[in-house]
């Protein structure tokens, strides 16, 4: 797995975050791998009880996730180039998947992606997700084909409507689908994305993503566990005031055994 930091920067349009996926580190100040490609790190052992080479560790998807919650209007563009291999019906469709989880009453959830179906063909989806009233979750998918070759897809809130779009290699974003979400917090942005790139099968190369952003609200320390919910923190906080509660009446009940000894002698 590689990328390429590039730090956040403070502009006219508010927050900005730049990650390079093809060569280089992630930067784990911005965002939490995941998963990793099987292997990653060493050869470990296929399916067939052998050793496994790169191309069979690289086929296992790679999955980051923005580390700070966006607030206000927003863009997050993920630039591609996809080569022309076959999907194995053993695993998902190659290439690349942006969800966005937005902190509304209905908890909705956006994605949009560009893959390879199983018969070979490409194409671009996005799917809005919410549950109805018995809990069930309703989809609204939108599907549009694809070419071969580089281009971005995005996903983009103006107001309250959300935008899923794309372009291959020319600049002008076609509309794949539109929601209204209201002006909610998006609390967890994940991306995942193939890292194959075997000469013969070029398969996809996700080649960065970019979030701009009104205000992008950092969430504290790096090693916490990004995207808690508000009653996760909740528990946190419980938990340090009994600590605290703890720690006076120990130093009270210490220092009041004190003074007793005091007054014995």
């Amino acid at each position: 797995m590689s990328c390429l930091l590039v730090a956040a920067s403070r502009g006219s349009v508010g927050d900005e975050i730049h990650q390079v996926l093809d060569a280089g580190p992630i930067d784990g100040d911005q965002w939490n791998v995941v998963s990793e490609p099987k292997g990653q790190g060493g050869d470990g052992p296929s399916k067939g009880g052998g050793k496994a080479g790169k191309s069979d560790r690289e086929k296992r998807p790679i999955e980051i996730m923005l580390r700070p919650r966006i607030r206000g209007d927003f863009e997050i563009t993920v630039s591609y180039e996809q080569g022309s291999t076959r999907p194995s019906p053993q695993g998902p469709p190659p290439g690349s998947h942006l969800r966005i989880d937005v902190d509304s009453p209905n908890g909705d959830i956006v994605t949009i992606e560009r893959h390879v179906l199983l018969d070979g063909k490409h194409e671009f989806a996005s799917d809005w997700i919410r549950p109805d009233a018995t809990g069930e979750l309703r989809h609204r998918v939108k599907r549009a084909p694809a070419r071969l070759g580089s281009g971005q897809f995005r996903l983009a809130r103006n107001g309250d409507t959300v935008q899923a779009s794309f372009h291959e290699g020319d600049g002008r974003f076609r509309t794949l689908g539109e929601v209204n979400l209201g002006p909610d917090d998006v609390r967890q942005v994940r991306l995942t994305f193939g890292a194959e790139r075997s000469p013969k099968k070029p398969g996809v190369v996700t080649k960065s993503v970019t979030v701009r952003a009104n205000t992008l609200i950092p969430r504290g320390p790096r090693h916490l566990i990004a995207g808690m919910r508000p009653a996760a923190w909740s528990r946190v906080a419980i938990v340090l005031l009994i600590q605290f509660t703890i720690i006076v009446i120990f130093i009270l009940g210490r220092d009041r055994f004190s003074v007793q000894r005091r007054s014995v002698h």
